[in-house]
């Protein structure tokens, strides 16, 4: 099981690597994204080395033994490293010291050459179960010990530096990205902090099972987690970008017959043609805009008096929170269409140029709320009593 788990989790960083790569042609000098990808390089290496299908071929291969086993940890440091010096940045507050990713490369350089001293020319024969086989050999019991404290060591401050500044995150793909890394650092650590408690105890002549019951898979699920949050900042908005284009298509086709009502009766609100080439996004914004345009040119045809028996209505009919307020906001739109075609003149308002309702601070948003609005522009009683029924609309003359 553990084999598939790290065979498919190898591949699919490997094509990560792949993908991020294209990226390398707008920002080549850029340290936070060539630590990205060499992370997801070396991720892939160390779960294809480690592999209990692929790890005796290396060995066969090399004819060094031990080989394979090392070069895999090594890897699995790596990307620890990487992902630090990735997080270092990614991080980074201004007027803060500069991250320094050498000093945590030199750090992996040294703890690899330490392995390497006491794996190679002293390793036994490979094993599917070499942790359970040669835990209690002092040697190898140490190189257990010192990779895994040192990995530990690396998801602790990726832990750290994921969890400091997860609340301040602004965008909910940096927070996602953060929340992800934190994840797959709590899984790793399990996962070390098994094998260093294992090996420790075996080391002192006991034994606490066998390895399996520490779960290593979460080792090759933890790490990948860590990886993936460090993608999921810049990929994320890509990824959503065709179920955004979706949403936002069905927005503009559901505005607009609240649109075609008011600028039907007041077309100075429609700006200048996109033409239909104009991205969605484009389009639906400009949607919006005349809808709020239109809310601020017919505020001065609806009386205070329409407007008090509009929203005493909402609230005699039970509805609240957004419900009421798109519903009162709707009949307002209605009663001012009503005022306007029968000729009465506009009052004077305070503060003309502010758009009634609440206002949202992105498209998203904006467009979410004035879906309600046009729906209750369409469905709503009370609407159509306000566009129908003459005592609430009453003339300021």
């Amino acid at each position: 099981m553990n084999n598939i788990i790290y065979c498919t989790a190898g591949i699919i960083a490997a094509l990560l690597a792949v993908y991020k790569a294209r990226d390398l042609r707008r920002a080549p000098h850029s340290v936070p994204l060539r630590a990205v990808i060499g992370g997801l390089i070396s991720l892939s290496a160390a779960l294809l080395l480690v592999a209990d299908g692929i790890r005796p071929i290396v060995e066969r291969a090399v004819a060094v033994d031990g080989f394979a086993r090392w070069a895999g940890h090594a890897c699995a440091l790596l990307t620890t490293c990487c992902i630090q010096i990735t997080l270092s940045y990614f991080t980074h507050a201004p007027g803060d010291p500069p991250p320094h990713p050498r000093w945590r490369l030199a750090g992996w350089a040294i703890t690899v050459t330490v392995l390497a001293i006491l794996i190679f020319g002293f390793a036994p024969p490979d094993s599917d179960n070499f942790v359970d086989a040669y835990a209690a050999s002092p040697r190898i019991g140490t190189y257990l010990i010192v990779m895994s404290s040192v990995l530990a060591f690396g998801l602790l401050d990726a832990l750290r530096l994921s969890l400091r500044h997860v609340r301040h995150a602004t965008s909910p793909y940096v927070r996602a990205g953060l929340i992800t890394v934190a994840t797959g650092a709590g899984l790793s650590l399990i996962y070390t902090a098994g094998k260093i408690a294992y090996t420790t105890a075996r080391l002192a002549g006991s034994s606490l099972g066998t390895e399996a019951a520490f779960v290593p898979s979460f080792g090759a699920i933890g790490i990948t987690l860590l990886v993936l949050g460090t993608i999921i900042p810049a990929a994320g908005p890509r990824a959503v970008a065709p179920f955004r284009w979706l949403w936002q298509h069905a927005a503009y086709r559901r505005l607009q017959p609240l649109t075609d009502a008011l600028t039907a009766e007041i077309p100075q609100v429609v700006p200048a043609a996109l033409g239909g080439h104009a991205p969605i996004s484009l389009r639906l914004y400009q949607r919006i805009i005349e809808i709020r345009d239109a809310q601020i040119f017919l505020r001065g045809y609806v009386t205070p008096a329409a407007a008090e028996a509009i929203t005493t209505a909402a609230h005699q009919a039970g509805l609240r929170g957004d419900q009421l307020l798109a519903t009162t906001e709707a009949a307002k739109l209605a009663a001012g269409l009503t005022a306007r075609k029968s000729g009465t003149k506009p009052i004077e308002v305070e503060n003309p140029a502010s758009p009634p309702g609440p206002t949202a601070a992105d498209l998203h948003n904006e467009a979410r709320w004035l879906l309600k609005l046009a729906r209750a522009f369409t469905h709503s009683p009370i609407v159509e009593q306000a566009r129908t029924h003459p005592t609430l609309i009453e003339d300021p003359e």
